[in-house]
């Protein structure tokens, strides 16, 4: 297989740190290319080029982004949004024939990672330590009723993504005003302890071969806004645990709780997650780990190779798309 010369970022937004990432592990010689729906994303600004597609559930989202790689003789395309995951991973061969690899995993890990019920279903069928989780309101009821549970518990969509319509219950009567208000809504336990993030990116033999846990310090939006890197133990075990039953391909975050003695995991997210740029700084590099695996390379084991205690603190530049070199006059419209 050929080296990998020519990246495409899909649903890239905000996300110029990828690139920056990507253009690094390819070298002088290599092209980062950017695709969103906003013809105003910031990420536009610092790509070699960028194209303005259709949202991902659109008919023509695929077509759109398969018109791309054969004009620019794409070589990787790397998915960062949980809805599009399902897409792309329907549709590999699609690209495949034309020389263009995907960096997803199969249906099934996008399904188990999208669907937090699913999430909690192979969590618990694995043993692996998980807050209660439900799709019914009575479930959820008998366990507050019996004080298995105690309020308050959250309320969020099972297919949701971010903290867009998360809800904290501190009442029966919340939970039933909480419940209505969401399409296809799941109540789950509410946990005491410190937040974590662990990252795991998973080799084309669907094995762990870096892990890398983080602190949250301060969340944004529902990504991760502050953060340090630590050498928990426990949370890298974590890591491996899930990265093997999962067997995903590439990247995954996971979001858990953990309070000097358990792990609790939360939710999975099989891409790149907001808190990448931590465990890039920190060592774990899983964008030269993404090419390698474009190319063909087989990717050895780092796990445990990463430094602990570098923090992360996101910024945000500011500048016109009319002056600065990017956005709109570097966006193609497709």
């Amino acid at each position: 297989m050929d080296d990998v010369n020519r990246v495409l970022i899909t649903s890239s937004g905000r996300r110029s740190y990828l690139v920056e990432y990507f253009k690094e592990a390819l070298g002088s010689s290599g092209n980062v290319f950017a695709a969103d729906c906003d013809p105003l994303a910031p990420v536009f600004g610092d790509c070699d080029h960028g194209f303005v597609v259709p949202p991902f559930d659109e008919d023509n989202y695929i077509s759109s982004i398969r018109n791309i790689c054969m004009d620019k003789n794409i070589d990787l395309v790397v998915p960062t949004n949980d809805q599009e995951l399902r897409v792309f991973a329907e549709n590999t061969d699609v690209f495949n024939e034309n020389g263009t690899r995907i960096l997803i995993s199969e249906p099934r890990c996008i399904d188990v990672a999208n669907d937090k019920l699913s999430t909690y279903e192979f969590l618990t069928s694995n043993g692996i330590l998980t807050p209660f989780t439900t799709s019914n309101l009575d479930a959820i009821k008998r366990k507050i009723n019996t004080n298995e549970i105690v309020l308050p518990v959250i309320v969020k969509p099972r297919f949701g993504s971010g903290s867009e319509d998360v809800y904290e219950a501190s009442s029966m009567d919340e939970l039933e005003v909480f419940w209505k208000r969401i399409d296809r809504p799941i109540a789950q336990e509410k946990l005491q302890g410190q937040e974590y993030g662990v990252d795991v990116f998973n080799n084309q033999d669907r094995e762990p071969i870096s892990i890398v846990p983080r602190k949250k310090i301060a969340m944004r939006a529902g990504e991760t806004d502050k953060a340090v890197s630590v050498d928990e133990s426990e949370l890298i075990e974590i890591g491996k645990t899930v990265g093997e039953k999962l067997g995903h391909l590439g990247p995954l975050d996971i979001d858990c709780f953990y309070d000097g003695d358990n792990a609790y995991v939360m939710e999975l997210n099989a891409r790149f997650g907001g808190g990448y740029p931590l465990t890039h700084l920190a060592g774990g590099d899983f964008v030269t780990a993404a090419v390698s695996i474009g190319s063909g390379e087989k990717v050895d084991s780092r796990i445990g190779d990463f430094d602990s205690g570098i923090h992360m603190v996101k910024t945000y530049r500011i500048y016109s798309p009319e002056l600065d070199r990017g956005l709109i006059t570097n966006a193609k419209q497709i």
